[in-house]
């Protein structure tokens, strides 16, 4: 077992998810699409870092809900990983 120090600072899987308001399950479709927030993986294990979801949160941020085409995709991507 690792020592806890070892991820210091990095995020699982699911606290990542809980910061982005989003299901941990989506992550790892994100993850194997190429999606989403950068994350590092040690061993079996994916870690974010807070930097790395602080700046996926700015790069989706966005001054109007008009943009459908991008959130027709989402809700696509999003749909398909619940079933």
């Amino acid at each position: 077992m690792r020592d806890a120090r070892y991820f210091e600072g990095m995020l699982s899987t699911v606290e990542a998810a809980r910061v982005l308001g989003i299901r941990p399950r989506t992550l790892e479709l994100w993850r194997a699409q190429g999606k989403g927030p950068t994350y590092a993986r040690i061993g079996r294990a994916c870690r974010y870092s807070k930097g790395a979801l602080q700046k996926f949160i700015e790069e989706n941020e966005r001054l109007s809900s008009s943009d459908v085409a991008e959130m027709t995709e989402l809700f696509k991507t999003l749909s398909h990983g619940m079933r």
